[in-house]
């Protein structure tokens, strides 16, 4: 199929249709974007990607690409406006330059036919809602809004616990750990240095001094009671007892 069979129609179909194959992405001169987590950033450089690629393919070496290269540059620059607000967000200008297009000069170095397709961008009035502007445009460091999606497969995520998740048995663990420590050493610190300390002591050695009392009148009643048991008059009547029986 050459150019000039390309119609707007089948152009316009080739850029809306859901693609279920992703070409050239394992290219290291294209995955510099991966660099970043920003997945619109992401997501366009992988569709400019095949974009590119689809009409590099139907534009032969001799031919007119002029209709091509205006859909391919009026597709962009409508992902640029949303991306930018217009140009007005100035940390996502600098995100779009330095990712973008810095891809799309790779993407016609690449080519059979080199710079087939000049880059054309809109200029902007600055007439964007000022409103509508986000506040982190005035960062100078874009914001990590992805930490788990990536297309790169040496790109690990690092874990982070999402609420309604339930943790692991050694954070469990570690948890109670602190809290029984916690207990632990409030209640030797309300010990020693609280009235309640004092009172504890007094009442135990309160109690000492009973359980003692008890066990020295113990003692006195099991001495009084084997004194009787080995007095005269009960061995008297032990003898009459037995006299008695016989």
């Amino acid at each position: 199929m050459t150019s000039t069979q390309l119609t707007k129609l089948k152009m316009y179909e080739a850029f809306h249709a859901l693609p279920h194959t992703f070409n050239d992405t394992e290219d290291t001169e294209y995955r510099e974007v991966l660099t970043t987590n920003d997945p619109v950033l992401r997501n366009i450089s992988l569709y400019l990607i095949q974009h590119h690629k689809f009409l590099n393919v139907q534009c032969s070496p001799g031919e007119d690409c002029t209709l091509s290269c205006e859909i391919l540059n009026k597709w962009l620059n409508s992902k640029e406006a949303i991306y930018t607000s217009n140009g007005d967000c100035a940390l996502n200008s600098k995100l779009w330059n330095r990712y973008i297009e810095t891809l799309w000069k790779k993407l016609g170095q690449s080519n059979e036919k080199p710079h087939w397709c000049q880059r054309s961008r809109d200029k902007y009035k600055g007439n964007y809602p000022k409103a509508w502007i986000p506040n982190t445009c005035s960062n100078e460091k874009s914001i990590d809004v992805s930490i788990s999606c990536s297309y790169d497969p040496d790109y690990k995520s690092p874990e982070v616990p999402l609420p309604g998740y339930s943790i692991t048995g050694s954070s469990i663990s570690e948890f109670y750990g602190y809290v029984l420590f916690a207990i632990l050493l409030s209640s030797i610190l309300l010990y020693k240095f609280s009235p309640l300390g004092t009172w504890l002591d007094n009442r135990i050695e309160n109690k000492n001094r009973i359980r003692e009392n008890i066990n020295v009148e113990a003692m006195e009643e099991l001495t009084r009671s084997s004194e009787y048991t080995s007095s005269p008059s009960s061995s008297k009547f032990n003898v009459i007892y037995h006299s008695l029986d016989n």
